[in-house]
């Protein structure tokens, strides 16, 4: 049996590309790097040092692109080192930075591939 090729896309971030990999959940696990408890489920996964996100390809197409959102806020505040006590700024940082990703081309031919059931 063939092996599923796995779907690559590259997005702006602060600091170079953000990687975002639609993958199997049992890749997921492995990159995890920690022990799960029994039940636990990893739908996505943001890899800092690597600016990787990785979505679950197993999810409905709806919650994959949720999912990516989740994870894209993981990339930012990880970058930014964010605070609570910066609400504000984080709230002005966020919207400039979706602005920028989701009026870029890119953005847009990735969610509607990672959307397709």
């Amino acid at each position: 049996m063939a092996k599923a090729k796995t779907k690559i896309f590259h997005l702006p971030g602060l600091h170079g590309d953000v990687i975002i990999k639609v993958v199997n959940r049992t890749t997921i696990h492995k990159h995890y790097g920690k022990r799960l408890e029994k039940g636990t489920v990893l739908n996505g996964l943001h890899i800092p040092d690597s600016y990787t996100i990785y979505i679950a390809k197993e999810l409905e197409p709806h919650a994959r692109v949720t999912t990516l959102f989740h994870e894209l806020s993981h990339s930012l505040f990880d970058n930014l080192g964010l605070t609570e006590d910066s609400e504000e700024v984080d709230c002005d940082v966020l919207g400039g930075w979706l602005g920028r990703v989701i009026g870029n081309p890119d953005f847009l031919a990735v969610v509607d591939e990672i959307s397709r059931a």
